[in-house]
């Protein structure tokens, strides 16, 4: 545990502490124990890193990863990115956009858009960001908007998402493809 001098939070008033204090002691309702408390994390110093894997599969990828002094939950630094749910909010925008100028596709009813919407808001992969590897949130949003849309080819939903460069979009369907190919191996 970390002591309340060195993080700048007095031990008892953190958020982490008293939900697992509560935790302990029973006095906490059955949903609420499921539901991590949310707070900004703290980085530790640089000094304070941890050698990691920067790649699950790859050798020799150690890097320096920080993490948060309040919770212990170490931060992700694989790519892509993990970002907030607004990130992929406007990718929906962009892809109904895209849609309704495509004679090959129908648009993206409104209706439609809400579905993915709350199907993404429902996951907890967005919930922080900071410690969720970025691709499994890629998979989380090709699979809600797929499982409206199964028409809408995969790789036009990540091209939609905004700030994404052709070399970035490669790469996080090479990982997306990676991670099916590893949960299947007989294909």
């Amino acid at each position: 545990m970390v002591d309340g001098a060195r993080s700048g939070v007095p031990i008892g008033e953190d958020p982490c502490v008293q939900a697992e204090e509560l935790r302990s002691e029973g006095s906490m309702p059955p949903a609420a124990m499921a539901v991590p408390a949310i707070h900004e994390h703290e980085e530790c110093g640089f000094r304070e890193r941890l050698w990691l894997d920067r790649e699950q599969r790859s050798p020799a990828s150690a890097a320096l990863h920080p993490y948060c002094v309040s919770c212990g939950t170490v931060k992700n630094l694989t790519l892509p990115r993990a970002r907030p749910l607004g990130f992929y909010l406007a990718g929906i925008a962009r892809l109904r956009e895209c849609l309704e100028r495509s004679t090959l596709h129908p648009k993206l009813a409104q209706v439609q858009s809400h579905l993915v919407a709350q199907r993404l808001a429902a996951s907890g992969e967005f919930d922080d960001p900071y410690g969720t590897p970025g691709h499994v949130q890629l998979e989380t949003y090709v699979d809600a908007v797929r499982s409206v849309r199964p028409d809408v080819d995969e790789e036009l939903i990540v091209r939609m998402l905004p700030a994404l460069r052709a070399r970035r979009i490669h790469t996080a369907l090479e990982a997306m493809q990676g991670d099916a190919n590893a949960a299947h191996p007989g294909n």
